[in-house]
């Protein structure tokens, strides 16, 4: 057989392309001196691809077309620019002209590419025609650079002090996560169900992390402990397939790498004098996103939700199946508004001799109080080691105007996000019963000399006291403080019968009546060996003579399925187990029931025995 010379030319060009290293390309920028480089993975290979025009030196977005061996990248200094060029800065064009600060782009998979134009969103086709304008944010200042999920149809940006979600389009926006301050790249792992991002501003500088549903807010890397200062964060890169996360850094002029955790930290370049890093891409461009689908029904989530076979109740795009509690009820025994407008209550501070702790009074009134969660508001200034604020209850100390701090009754590592122009609550589960009176919550710095946050004044409510360092107290504004109602402990009642082996049955209970509380009934100190069951009623307890011991519960009786005791027989070893989940999430919250079990016990004269009774009410 005759192979032709170009055959083979073209064999070993495949077979080069096929094999190549992956490289990270990157831009840097110096006044009128900004180019794109390229290295291996560890840092090692650096090359110069190529130089960029004197006047368009300040590039902040790069990627990569892969099947048209293209890079794009946008330009911020004036005028702002969009621009393509082969991969050796050749048949450079201009693509699209921005009327003001730009980043992106980036590529849907369908010829489409997103970019940013101040506080603006649009999109073109590759070439900058057909120019669409997606969304206006009510921000003036830039927004971030957006990630495209062409697989599942959407787009995701930092805006408004929140991270955003939108149809490729520009329809159905929807916020996925609160409480940021200044966005500046966001990155995707729809696999693993997360969402990455830069957050640079006076009060932050970090990459984090998400889930798609809003929750798991996580810092990753913290870049500046020590020194509440601009970020200097400016792009980031998530390899999925690689299992790395990239992002540089304009101001200390680094480029570095850790594992999708977060943990690992690598120095990989660090820039030259005069030059900075300052956007990042894969020589393999960006792979497609997974399919979005939680429910593994083989029908992408969106679809789901607008065909009705989920439901979304917080519409935020993950279907309510999805979520540990998508839209919790709240019983509220507390609320005290927030009221981000007015100065915060310092909690902690940026040096040792200016530390503050913050007392809020809580009044608790005749009969007391079943507490489940404590929530509050308020921004972080300097993360620091990301230990956060521990927040205290304490009982009065006697005189209704301090606490008994030595005698805590529950304590809570708690932490605010970054955002000090929105309503931002966070929840706290405390889980704790209070006795009628005075009571105080505490809040202190676990970093004490460098953690620094303000905790938002409330709108109601009575002023809350502040200890400075020196222990000097000052009056001031109340605490943004919510406080919700708990489930009431279930509470044993009635008496058990004495066993022909002297077994005093004893009821007792794990977890917590609610639908999600993975509620169970137990039974101890059975007489081993035997059969039995446990018994229910809703008409209230009961304690009336009955096979030689007490009915507990009032009739009429429901029955569980009859169990096995276990154990050794002769001894108190058995015990029975009763899962309610399935019954507590088919009544109302707020139904109360009364239950006791029953066993065999042939040698009483009665030939049974009884536990004592249990009381529990289902909760939201």
């Amino acid at each position: 057989m005759h192979v032709s010379a170009a055959a083979v030319v073209a064999s070993l060009v495949l077979a080069g392309s096929a094999f190549a290293q992956v490289e990270l390309y990157f831009a840097e920028y110096e006044y009128l001196d900004g180019r794109v480089r390229a290295m291996q993975l560890n840092g090692s290979g650096l090359r110069t691809l190529f130089s960029l025009p004197a006047q368009e030196w300040l590039p902040v977005g790069l990627e990569v077309d892969v099947p048209a061996a293209k890079l794009y990248w946008s330009d911020m200094w004036a005028p702002n620019d969009v621009f393509r060029a082969n991969l050796d800065g050749s048949a450079l064009q201009q693509i699209v002209a921005a009327s003001s600060s730009t980043r992106g782009p980036r590529f849907d998979g369908a010829g489409k590419l997103y970019y940013t134009d101040g506080n603006t969103l649009r999109r073109a086709n590759l070439d900058g025609s057909s120019n669409q304008l997606l969304f206006t944010a009510s921000q003036t200042w830039p927004l971030s650079a957006p990630a495209v999920d062409g697989t599942n149809g959407h787009v995701y940006f930092g805006a408004d002090k929140s991270i955003r979600r939108m149809d490729l389009d520009g329809a159905n926006v929807i916020t996925v996560v609160r409480g940021v301050s200044s966005v500046r790249d966001v990155e995707l792992d729809i696999g693993a169900g997360y969402v990455y991002w830069l957050d640079a501003d006076t009060i932050s500088d970090f990459v984090g992390r998400v889930k798609l549903d809003g929750t798991d807010f996580t810092v990753l890397v913290d870049n500046s402990p020590n020194v509440v200062q601009s970020g200097g964060l400016i792009s980031l890169l998530v390899d999925r397939g690689g299992g790395s996360i990239y992002f540089a850094d304009d101001l200390s002029d680094r480029i570095e790498r850790t594992d999708l955790n977060g943990q690992n930290r690598t120095l990989l370049y660090a820039s030259p004098t005069n030059h900075s890093p300052s956007a990042l891409a894969l020589s393999t461009g960006r792979p497609p996103q997974a399919l979005a689908d939680c429910n593994a029904n083989g029908i992408a989530d969106r679809f789901d939700i607008a065909g009705g076979t989920s439901s979304d109740c917080n519409s935020n795009g993950v279907p309510d199946e999805c979520e540990a509690a998508p839209c919790p009820s709240y019983t509220y025994l507390v609320d005290q508004g927030s009221n981000p407008s007015v100065p915060s209550l310092t909690l902690g501070g940026p040096a040792p001799g200016v530390q503050f702790e913050i007392f809020s009074p809580i009044d608790v009134p005749s009969g007391g109080w079943n507490v489940d969660q404590i929530a509050l508001d308020g921004f972080t200034a300097n993360y620091g080691n990301g230990s956060g604020f521990t927040a205290t209850l304490f009982p009065d100390d006697g005189s209704g105007a301090f606490a008994n701090e030595a005698l805590p009754l529950a304590a809570v590592v708690g932490q605010f996000r970054f955002d000090p122009d929105n309503v931002n609550w966070l929840y706290h589960t405390f889980n704790v019963s209070l006795p009628a009176g005075r009571h105080w919550l505490r809040l202190s710095s676990n970093h004490p000399g460098v953690y620094f946050a303000a905790a938002n004044v409330g709108t109601s409510g009575p002023g809350t006291l502040s200890r400075r360092g020196d222990g000097v107290l000052f009056a001031n504004s109340p605490l943004a403080l919510r406080i919700t109602a708990g489930c009431a402990a279930p509470q044993s009642y009635c008496t058990s019968k004495l066993s022909s082996h002297g077994c005093s049955a004893t009821m007792s209970s794990g977890g917590t009546p609610t639908p999600s509380g993975n509620f169970v009934v137990s039974t101890h100190q059975v007489e081993g060996q035997r059969a039995g069951l446990v018994f229910r009623g809703t008409n209230g307890p009961f304690n009336a003579p009955f096979q030689g011991g007490f009915l507990c519960v009032a009739p009429p009786l429901s029955r569980l399925p009859v169990q096995f005791s276990g154990g050794t027989a002769g001894t108190c070893t058995g015990s029975f187990s009763s899962p309610l989940t399935s019954l507590v999430t088919s009544v109302a919250p707020g139904s109360t029931f009364w239950m006791q079990a029953w066993f065999r016990d042939p040698q009483s004269p009665s030939t049974t025995g009884l536990s004592n009774g249990l009381r529990f009410t289902t909760c939201p």
